[in-house]
C-alpha cells in the first residue's frame, strides 16, 4: 500500500512540474516586436511632451516619431 502512494505521489508531482514549466514563456519575433512598438510608443510620447508643447513646427510630433523609430532601431541593433 505504501508503494502505491509513493507512486501516486511521484506521479502528481511529475504532473505539477510539467504545468509549471509549460508556463515559461518563450522569447519570440511577436514579443521583440511588441518590444519595439512600446519602445517608439514610449520614446515618441516622451518627445512630444517635452519638445512639441513649446515648439511651432507644424510637423513636430511626426519627427518625434521619425526619431523614436530610429533611437529604437538603434537600440535593437546594439
Amino acid at each position: 500500500m505504501n508503494y502505491v502512494k509513493n507512486g501516486l505521489s511521484i506521479v502528481f508531482l511529475g504532473l505539477c512540474c510539467g504545468v509549471f514549466a509549460a508556463d515559461i514563456p518563450q522569447n519570440d519575433m511577436g514579443a521583440s516586436e511588441y518590444n519595439s512598438m512600446e519602445c517608439v510608443a514610449q520614446n515618441s510620447e516622451t518627445c512630444i511632451d517635452s519638445v512639441c508643447l513649446n515648439s511651432e513646427e507644424i510637423d513636430c510630433e511626426a519627427n518625434c516619431r521619425k526619431v523614436a523609430q530610429e533611437k529604437c532601431a538603434d537600440e535593437a541593433d546594439d
